[in-house]
């Protein structure tokens, strides 16, 4: 009895372990299939309001060469205020830096529209120029 009782125990157990051990390797190989997923959820959602900062800065430079200054000072300031929030959540410090580059012209651009100064148009063109160049860079292929 004592023996069957032993033998039903191992036999119990080898039944767990040739169970469990397959399915568990399944589960760690969906863990790593679900990590990588989230990482290039994570990368498109930033290449996607990257290009949504773009189109702003496009349509900023838009207004400012028609002398539309009030549309353009609001289009900067969705633009700046996007920017921090896509800078602020960047764990890249190269691309981190590059934002905080494009986004140290803020003060000026915004003074220059609030003027209605004509020159701003070649600064907003640097700076969709160096904007394109850092999109570029962040794209996934």
């Amino acid at each position: 009895m004592k023996f069957k009782l032993i033998v039903g125990i191992v036999l119990f157990g080898a039944g767990f372990l040739v169970g469990f051990i397959p399915q568990h390797s399944q589960v760690e190989d969906l863990r790593g299939q679900l990590a990588g997923s989230t990482h290039q959820v994570g990368a498109a959602q930033a290449a996607v309001q990257a290009a949504r900062l773009q189109i702003e800065g496009l349509l900023m430079y838009f207004e400012a060469t028609r002398k539309n200054y009030g549309l353009a000072a609001e289009h900067a300031t969705r633009f700046f205020q996007d920017g921090d929030q896509l800078a602020g959540g960047m764990a890249d410090p190269v691309a981190k830096q590059a934002w905080q580059e494009i986004l140290q012209s803020r003060d000026s651009i915004r003074g220059e529209l609030a003027e209605g100064n004509p020159a701003v148009a070649p600064h907003l063109q640097a700076l969709i120029e160096r904007l394109h160049t850092v999109v570029q860079g962040q794209i996934p292929e």
